[in-house]
C-alpha cells in the first residue's frame, strides 16, 4: 500500500508531501497462532513486528530491558531490534510482519530502538479489531487492507509518542528528503540490478560527488550500503514467506552467487540464510 499525495491545480507540494510519496508500508505476513512455553527465540529481522495476545504471560526481552505483553494491547517491535521471546503459558497471538521504506534507515533505528507498547487510541483499536477479525476469517484481500491500514497507524502512533526532541528530528527529516527521492525510488525498483551512482546522481540533477555526500547526510549511509541493506531485507522476506531456494533468492536479490549472498546476509542479521529461514519458520510454527 502506498501513500499517494496529489496536487490540485497549481498548488505546489510542500516538502513533507513530496517525502510522503517515498513512504511505503508493505505487509509481509499476517497470521494467528497458538504459542506456549516453546515460544522461546532470539530474533532480529529487517521488518517490523506487531503483536497482539489474548492472555498475560508473554515477555519480550531486549538490550534495554523487558516488556510484558499485555492482553488486548498492541505491541510494536521495530525493524533491526534484537529481542528474545518467552511465554509462561499457552495463549493465542495475532501477529503481523511489515516493512517500512522511504524513511532514512539510520533515523528509524535511532528513534525506534526498542519494543513498544502503543498507547490506547480509539482509531488504532478500531483498525486492530478489523484486522483481527480478518485474520480469524482468512478474508484475503480485506484482511490485507486492514493490516496495511493498521501498520501505517501503528507507526504513526509510535512516532506521535516520541519525546518532543525526537519528534522534531522526525519532522525535520522530511524536509531534507526530497532531493534524493528519485534515487531512492530507482534503488527500490532495481534491487536485483543495482543502478550506479552516476545514474542515481543524474536522476537527482546532482554531480556524482555531491549526490553521494547528500545521500550519506540524509540517509546515514552510502547509496551502495543502502541498496545492499534493502536487498538483504527483500531476501529475508522471501526466506520467511516463500519456498524459493537459496540460490534463487540470491540471484533474484542481486547477489553474484550463494556464497556472496550468505556472507552479506550473515554480516547484517547474524545468521546464515538457511538458519534464518529455519528459525523464523519454527517461530511461526511452520514446517
Amino acid at each position: 500500500m502506498y501513500i499517494s499525495v496529489v496536487n490540485v491545480g497549481d498548488t505546489p507540494a510542500r516538502p513533507w508531501e513530496d517525502a510522503l510519496r517515498q513512504v511505503q508500508v508493505q505487509v509481509a505476513l499476517s497470521r494467528r497462532l497458538k504459542i506456549d512455553s516453546t515460544w522461546n527465540y532470539d530474533l532480529q529481522s529487517p521488518f517490523w513486528r506487531l503483536y497482539l495476545v489474548d492472555k498475560s504471560g508473554a515477555i519480550i526481552t531486549h538490550s534495554g530491558g523487558r516488556l510484558a505483553l499485555q492482553p488486548g494491547r498492541i505491541h510494536l517491535i521495530p525493524a533491526w531490534v534484537r529481542f528474545q521471546s518467552s511465554a509462561a503459558r499457552s495463549m493465542t497471538q495475532v501477529y503481523m510482519h511489515f516493512y517500512v521504506t522511504g524513511f532514512p534507515p539510520t533515523l528509524l533505528r535511532q528513534l525506534f530502538d526498542r519494543p513498544l507498547l502503543l498507547h490506547r487510541d480509539e482509531v488504532l483499536e478500531g483498525l486492530c479489531s478489523r484486522w483481527r477479525d480478518g485474520v480469524a476469517s482468512s478474508s484475503g484481500l480485506t484482511e490485507l487492507v486492514w493490516a496495511s491500514s493498521l501498520a501505517y497507524a501503528a507507526v504513526a502512533t509510535a512516532a506521535a509518542t516520541l519525546p518532543e526532541a525526537d519528534q522534531r528530528v522526525f519532522s525535520n527529516s522530511w524536509q531534507d528528503f526530497t532531493p534524493i527521492g528519485p534515487a531512492l525510488e530507482c534503488i527500490d525498483r532495481r534491487l536485483s540490478q543495482p543502478p550506479p551512482n552516476l545514474e542515481l546522481a543524474r536522476l537527482c540533477h546532482l554531480s556524482t560527488d555531491r549526490f553521494i555526500r547528500k545521500f550519506r547526510l540524509i540517509v546515514g549511509m552510502t547509496p551502495a550500503r543502502y541498496g545492499l541493506e534493502r536487498r538483504v531485507a527483500l531476501a529475508a522476506q522471501w526466506l520467511t514467506a516463500t519456498s524459493r531456494t537459496i540460490e534463487e533468492i540470491a540471484d533474484a536479490s542481486g547477489f553474484t552467487d550463494r556464497f556472496h549472498f550468505s556472507r552479506a546476509f550473515k554480516a547484517r542479521l547474524g545468521l546464515a540464510p538457511v538458519a534464518y529461514r529455519r528459525l523464523h519458520r519454527i517461530a511461526a510454527h511452520e514446517t
